[in-house]
């Protein structure tokens, strides 16, 4: 089960919860040619995974960071937004979070400055992103999450469009880099959109064309088989070393276990002297 977290580009009207918060309703379908759900690049990713959507909810002009003119939980870390990705009693297996857009178009922060912010001031992009991740591990700690960074747009509707790659003063790239220190400091999976996708396209320079949802959708499939790639080889190969280290001692005496996140084998339970334990033990942590 899947659940999205998101602006105005993963809203789509009758799966976006708040509907009254929906980009894509009738009047933008039409103007970009995104007409159904299997046209949007969360509805392409899931179909392609063989998933099912649980919750969308994305917000149209949300942010990652709080800001005091909101009248409503429409930011990314609010109790709101991260606690409701879950339906009927039923939780997410992954989460995918595409959340940064708004906050880089207002010019927002990205680290905070001593002469200014407090350590945990929410109007600032890596203290909100932050504090939106552990909300979200707190609420829904069996989910898989997933962070993308930000994708970088065309206008084919509009002639000698350039994409605008700073805003307040401030590059892109300070955010999905930000986006990429927080995912790992959180052992997220990183879907990173800014350097695998191609320039998607749009019918405004920000929200994506039918053909846009495409590119986006075909960089997150192909960001995950790179990697899922990745790590079947790293598991055959290991399996391989373990195989050869098993050749001279009984299988039944030894017990491992390999834990997945740290990418290391233990020995649970053996009869075999400490000196081969520990080779097991230092074969594992090998990357």
């Amino acid at each position: 089960m899947f659940s999205v977290l998101g602006d105005s580009i993963s809203t789509f009207e009758g799966y976006s919860v708040p509907n009254e918060a929906v980009f894509y309703n009738e009047i933008h379908k039409k103007a970009s040619g995104v007409l159904s759900l299997q046209d949007t690049w969360w509805g392409q990713v899931i179909e392609s995974l063989d998933g099912k959507l649980l919750v969308n909810n994305s917000f149209s002009g949300s942010t990652v960071c709080w800001h005091p003119t909101y009248k409503t939980q429409s930011y990314g870390c609010s109790d709101e937004r991260t606690s409701s990705l879950d339906k009927d009693g039923i939780f997410p297996d992954v989460i995918m979070v595409y959340l940064g857009t708004n906050d880089w178009r207002c010019g927002i922060r990205v680290v905070p400055d001593a002469r200014f912010n407090s350590s945990d001031d929410l109007t600032v992009f890596s203290t909100a992103y932050r504090e939106m991740i552990e909300k979200i591990k707190k609420n829904y700690p069996n989910a898989e999450i997933w962070c993308f960074t930000l994708a970088v747009s065309k206008c084919t509707a509009v002639k000698n469009f350039s994409f605008p790659y700073y805003y307040g003063g401030r590059d892109i790239c300070e955010y999905c880099e930000m986006i990429r220190t927080c995912a790992s400091e959180y052992n997220c999976r990183i879907i990173d959109l800014y350097t695998r996708a191609d320039l998607y396209d749009t019918f405004d320079g920000f929200h994506a064309t039918a053909s846009g949802m495409k590119t986006i959708a075909k960089a997150v499939i192909d960001e995950l088989s790179e990697k899922e790639k990745l790590l079947s080889q790293y598991y055959q190969e290991e399996s391989e070393k373990l195989s050869e280290l098993q050749k001279n001692f009984d299988l039944e005496e030894v017990l491992v276990k390999f834990d997945r996140e740290k990418m290391e084998y233990s020995i649970l339970k053996s009869g075999m002297p400490d000196d081969t334990i520990k080779r097991f033990v230092e074969f594992g942590k090998k990357r």
